[in-house]
């Protein structure tokens, strides 16, 4: 999905791509992936980099990291992937 989507709107149509991560359930691979690389000594950029959004995004040229929100008490991460 996230190739067509870069496919559909044309790489260079696209000025950012941004992730909102929560933890618990079943869609917090990316929360759980941030988790883990950050735990292991990663700062929150670095961990960013290291889930599936930013690998995928990595792919695509967004190699710049924001991190917008970081927060361990509502397990919340949202994240801004640029060129």
């Amino acid at each position: 999905m996230f190739n067509e989507v870069i496919a559909a709107f044309g790489a260079n149509n696209i000025k950012g791509i941004r992730g909102t991560w929560i933890g618990g359930g079943d869609l917090a691979t990316n929360y759980d992936a941030f988790q883990k690389a950050a735990a292991a000594g990663l700062s929150p950029e670095q961990a960013a980099v290291k889930t599936f959004t930013g690998e995928m995004a990595r792919r695509a040229g967004f190699t710049k990291v924001r991190i917008i929100e970081n927060n361990e008490a509502s397990k919340k991460v949202v994240v801004e992937f640029t060129r």
